[in-house]
């Protein structure tokens, strides 16, 4: 295997990519794009959380939160998405 067939390279995007689910998916693609392919959402967690000002691409791609592209909580939990827009 070299060196750029292994997912975790940066040239695998997707690796860094946390999924949401699909109902929340067709949500987020119903609403208006804040850029190209690209939507600006809150999201809420099953637990009440709301996590703000989270982008999101092609509406299952956490992509970004806030200004960090951390993502601290696992994507399954999310059960609903606000638009931002």
């Amino acid at each position: 295997m070299g060196e750029y067939d292994d997912p975790r390279t940066p040239l695998s995007v997707a690796w860094y990519m946390e999924r949401l689910s699909a109902d929340v998916k067709t949500k987020i693609i119903g609403f208006g794009e804040y850029k190209m392919g690209a939507h600006k959402v809150d999201l809420v967690l099953r637990d009440g959380r709301v996590v703000r000002e989270v982008i999101v691409a092609w509406g299952d791609q956490i992509v970004r939160v806030g200004a960090s592209e951390h993502v601290d909580f696992d994507p399954s939990e999310v059960i609903d998405a606000v638009n931002r827009q």
